[in-house]
């Protein structure tokens, strides 16, 4: 009886480590998300479309804080080994997504090649500093407070949060790797094909009325 209750109580926790981590990617796939659209469309002097998704989110933040909160939590006690690791880690990161994206979908999301240092335009040196500095203010700053606010949330919604985000993600995920293979914007796609189902319920609507009036 006691194994049962340790084994239940212990799935439960794993669980709920499982859906607060996949929260933490959701939440910092926004932020990335919202800071890369505001600084482009602020650079450019109109609004810049940033990410591979269609729904506010850019995963590259999302697995990179991830990556650094846990993999590195055993050195955020020294700061300089977490701002060289963090570097290291972020830049790895970048590399290998813009690598993979030009390979499988012939995209280049970013292009640092005007820049500083930087190594076939996938990653550079001012960059990898920026990404260590945010990288401390990550660790030290915004995630205790984001952890804080996650725990705060009771179990039963964080759940429900955690499903709905997860299907809307995948739906998006799914859409998004689809066009890409196959050339289309996935905005376009999305907009025409809600635009044919609009034209199909309008063709509905005007037989039943004509139906209805005869």
């Amino acid at each position: 009886m006691n194994k049962n209750s340790n084994s239940n109580i212990n799935n439960a926790d794993y669980c709920n480590i499982i859906i607060n981590i996949l929260l933490y990617f959701f939440i910092y796939s926004f932020w990335g998300w919202a800071f890369e659209t505001i600084y482009m469309s602020v650079y450019h002097g109109h609004i810049v479309k940033r990410g591979f998704l269609i729904g506010p989110l850019c995963g590259i933040y999302g697995i990179g804080t991830i990556s650094i909160i846990y993999m590195l939590n055993r050195i955020k006690s020294h700061p300089f080994m977490l701002f060289l690791c963090s570097s290291v880690i972020s830049s790895i990161l970048e590399l290998l997504t813009g690598i993979i994206f030009k390979t499988f979908f012939n995209q280049r999301l970013w292009d640092y090649s005007n820049k500083f240092a930087n190594f076939k335009g996938y990653i550079c040196l001012p960059n990898t500093i920026i990404w260590g500095i945010l990288a401390l203010f990550l660790v030290y700053v915004a995630h205790p407070a984001v952890k804080k606010t996650v725990d705060l949330i009771p179990a039963r919604v964080r759940k429900i949060i955690f499903s709905s985000a997860l299907i809307f993600f995948s739906f998006d995920l799914y859409i998004s790797i689809y066009t890409s293979l196959n050339g289309i914007n996935n905005i376009v796609w999305l907009t025409q094909l809600y635009t044919n189902k609009l034209k199909e319920l309008h063709n509905i609507s005007l037989k039943v009325v004509y139906y209805f009036n005869h």
